[in-house]
């Protein structure tokens, strides 16, 4: 697991902003190194995790849930078919839109890959008792639903 940086409270761990990075970048890197045991990285894990929530999505709204670039996502979804975890159709009515669903293999892949990341969440979170994870899980929320409202705005 990837060893995170440790100051003293006088310093920047007091910063909720500064926490929130800290624990973001170590997290990435606990999932990358969990998920590349598997042959996978966080971002096909993503998409793959996206792709079973929203079955027949587009890659542009893939990309967006995915929070990546169009391009990236072109990358990751070559990835993908070449592994043979997906398959993709022609939209319904949308001649120039493809949708995007999971093969019993990719399945296979995403269940194993969740397995290993819940592992990585338990040691996250270890410590915290059930109620506890719960709040988090709500505080984090939102914070989240704050931000996306778009009232936010900096002030002096």
């Amino acid at each position: 697991m990837a060893r995170v940086p440790q100051f003293e409270p006088a310093d920047l761990d007091t910063r909720i902003g500064y926490l929130f990075k800290v624990v973001q970048t170590g997290l990435r890197d606990a999932m990358d190194t969990a998920l590349d045991e598997l042959g996978l990285t966080t971002p096909v894990y993503a998409a793959l995790t996206v792709i079973d929530q929203h079955p027949n999505i587009s890659k542009a709204d893939l990309a967006r849930l995915c929070f990546v670039r169009p391009q990236s996502m072109t990358r990751v979804m070559s990835e993908m078919e070449r592994q043979e975890w997906v398959t993709r159709a022609a939209h319904p009515t949308h001649g120039r839109i493809l949708t995007t669903r999971l093969t019993a293999r990719g399945r296979r892949k995403l269940d194993r890959a969740t397995r290993a990341i819940d592992r990585v969440m338990d040691g996250v979170l270890d410590g915290l008792t059930r109620a506890e994870r719960g709040q988090f899980v709500e505080m984090l929320a939102r914070c989240r639903d704050r931000l996306a409202d778009g009232q936010l705005a900096a002030s002096d």
